[in-house]
């Protein structure tokens, strides 16, 4: 088994390891060897992989010499310190082999607890928080987006419509400087002022130029750079780098600020004013700017 030290958050996916299976007259072919299942398994330090042990199908990853290759991750649980190892089974897992980093036989080379690899799982620190109605979003020390609570319009970010009842990932790899929040969409910014929204969107909200639901992030249509990004009940507002102000979504009351109380605005629309503003905050169905 290939395996060594690794690191990943919690509620993280560790990145892929690897291991390999030699079985003579099986892997010495092309392919996977038939008949062959292997599981990546993650338990307590010290430990001899049974049972209690979290397994987890590996899968086929290509030919090395005469072994196959299997890679799998592991999503991650509480902070600590675990050990993880390889087993595999011709039998369809009746009977297993346990695998350390020095290679098991069925010759003589037993599992040896010491050599496994070891997993440390490092906590979630925050670096901002941001609440809508009834779902959370966080920044963390990893770079990452997590969200958690409602879900039912996608506003956690994690690909699909189910409550989460702690962070979650948000898909897309978007390494996000700023979030905003709206009642039930998310927003949020990147180093480069690129915008992404996710979550409801029945009146236009996420300025992806549609009113369809998103429950992974989307970009906000057209080229601005923002600096700031703010969320009201059922619309948004972006500050770009210049102080020009811009604001999308519902505007039964003018919230959008153009002039108007057109609904909806469905991308980004210009705020009327000869003001450049340093700051923005909106509210249920209103917005205001210190210039």
């Amino acid at each position: 088994m290939a395996v060594s030290a690794t690191t990943a958050t919690e509620g993280q996916a560790t990145e892929p390891i690897y291991g390999e299976v030699y079985e003579p007259g099986l892997t010495e072919a092309a392919g996977p060897a038939p008949f062959l299942w292997v599981d990546l398994g993650v338990g307590s330090q010290d430990s001899v992989p049974n049972a209690t042990w979290s397994w987890t199908g590996a899968a086929f990853s290509g030919d090395s010499g005469s072994h196959d290759e299997y890679a799998a991750v592991w999503t991650t649980g509480t902070q600590g310190t675990y050990d993880y190892a390889y087993r595999a089974s011709l039998d369809g897992g009746l009977t297993w082999l346990l695998c350390d980093r020095g290679g098991t036989s069925r010759d003589g080379d037993p599992y040896d607890p010491t050599d496994s690899g070891v997993l440390t799982v490092t906590a979630v620190t925050w670096t901002a928080v941001v609440a809508g109605f009834y779902h959370n979003c966080g920044l963390a020390s990893d770079g990452n987006t997590y969200c958690w609570g409602a879900n039912s319009n996608g506003q956690a970010g994690t690909g699909d419509n189910v409550d989460k009842h702690e962070p979650t990932l948000t898909l897309g790899g978007h390494p996000f400087t700023a979030l905003a929040a709206g009642a039930y969409h998310t927003c949020g910014l990147t180093g480069a002022g690129e915008a992404h929204c996710w979550g409801w969107n029945s009146y236009g909200q996420l300025g992806d130029g549609t009113q369809v639901n998103r429950n992974v992030p989307m970009p906000v249509s057209g080229a601005l750079a923002f600096a700031a990004l703010s969320g009201g009940y059922n619309h948004t507002c972006g500050l770009t780098q210049a102080g020009e102000a811009y604001c999308w979504g519902y505007n039964g009351f003018g919230q959008i600020g153009d002039g108007s109380a057109v609904t909806p605005r469905q991308t980004p629309t210009p705020v009327s004013t000869t003001h450049t503003f340093s700051e923005l905050a909106s509210g249920w169905s209103h917005t205001c700017g210190i210039a």
